[in-house]
């Protein structure tokens, strides 16, 4: 992984998990130091986060991303500290005003 631009601490399994400066990839550092990417942003599973995930009061973590994923219009996503990610909410441009 790349250098890290912020880093959250895991009180439940003691590992740190951080976001890449650009924000282009979110891993995990245990203790140990071994390091484990545990997600790669691109168009298919919402792109571009501009900022990194914050830590939810479940464990996981939760994010946005301005562009991509099956609308193109960014998405908010979880990321569990097991590495599984999903969509939690794809964004949709309204096509009128009214």
């Amino acid at each position: 992984m790349s250098p890290i631009q912020s880093v959250s601490f895991s009180e439940g399994d003691g590992n740190y998990y951080g976001a890449t400066l650009g924000n282009t990839a979110f891993g995990q550092l245990t203790p140990t130091g071994v390091s484990t990417t545990l997600q790669v942003f691109g168009w298919s599973d919402g792109a571009q986060p501009l900022a990194a995930p914050v830590h939810g009061a479940d464990g996981n973590f939760y994010g946005t991303a301005a562009t991509g994923a099956t609308t193109g219009e960014g998405v908010i996503y979880r990321i569990t500290p097991a590495g599984e990610y999903s969509v939690v909410y794809s964004f949709h441009r309204w096509r009128r005003w009214w």
